[in-house]
Formats: C-alpha cells, structure tokens, sequence
C-alpha cells in the first residue's frame, strides 16, 4: 500500500463516504494495516499494533459497496459463508440471524454470521470469522471480525461488543461513536 493511501486512510478512517460511513466502537491498540478504494468499494483491514498482515491475532475488516443494487444484507453473508467453506474444508458456520437495526434507522436490518475453520490452508492455523452486514440506502456495509485460533469465550465477548455496536454515520450525527470518528 503506498504511503500516501495510508496517509489519507489514516485521515478518514472508516469506510463509506463523506456523507454516510460505516463505524465500530473502537478497538484498542488497533491500527489501519492496508486499506483500498476502488470507486464505489472500500476496504480497510485493522490489526494489532506490532503484528503484520502476515502474521496477525485478530483482524478487523470494515468494508462498504456503493450501488449494492439489490444485495440484502443476509445474501452478502451468504456469499461470505460460501466462500468461507470453499476455502476452508471442514469449517462450521452458524445460521444468519437478523435483527431489525436501529429505530432511528441507519443501520438497517443488520444480518449476523459466525464460523469456525479447523485449519486455514493458507496459514496452517485454525481461525474463526464473525461477521455483520446491513444496508443504508445504496450501499451495503460488511464488517468482518477473523481471529487466528478457535475463538475463545473473551474472544466472542470481544467480537459480539464490536458488531453489536456497529452504526453508520452521518455528518453531524448526534450519536457518539460518529463524534469519534
């Protein structure tokens, strides 16, 4: 990734756009590690300080898809589960489960996933994957939590504060977690 990208990314930390984007709750001792735009599709992968994107414990991945078109929420997590299977044989996925999303409206309907792979063949570990989907308007938003080991009991504590707390923001939002952004 070129410095200048992570200049700006480090300026803008979130994905979506400056009208409408997608936040966490923060996560301590977590620091951009590669990020990408391409037009309407934003990436940005978190980890921890001093860890690589090779050798990483916990990831974030906060990504946005701008004129989604019809792709609910639920159908980008079955995509994800599917390719979640095809890379990792053997691995277990729980059922997508979806709740109604914010009364005030942004998020959506927010759609859940979680699963666990006994071994990635690209690395050798085992890992496992949470992950949240919802859509605002035209653009869908995916945030992905993968954790390099069978994720423990603190682990799914940790992974379900984070996508519990997922917003998307506006400016001058008078939620919180959007002042911080």
């Amino acid at each position: 990734m070129s410095l200048l990208l992570v200049a700006a990314l480090a300026a803008a930390p979130h994905v979506g756009s400056a009208a409408q984007w997608l936040a966490l709750p923060p996560a301590d001792d977590f620091t951009i590690a590669w990020g990408e735009d391409r037009g309407g599709a934003k990436v940005i992968q978190r980890i921890r300080r001093g860890e690589t994107l090779q050798s990483w414990s916990r990831m974030i991945m906060e990504q946005s898809f701008a004129g989604a078109g019809q792709t609910d929420a639920a159908d980008a997590l079955s995509q994800i589960g599917a390719m979640w299977r095809s890379t990792c044989p053997g691995a277990t996925l729980s059922a997508i489960t979806s709740t109604p999303g914010d009364p005030g409206g942004d998020p959506g309907p927010v759609a859940r996933i979680s699963g666990d792979c006994p071994l990635n063949a690209q690395t050798g570990r085992p890992e496992s994957l949470f992950a949240a989907a919802t859509r605002s308007g035209d653009t869908l938003y995916v945030a992905r939590i993968a954790i390099r080991r069978k994720a423990t009991g603190d682990d799914i504590g940790w992974a379900d504060a984070l996508l519990s707390g997922l917003t998307i923001c506006a400016p001058n939002s008078p939620k919180a977690i959007c002042q911080d952004q």
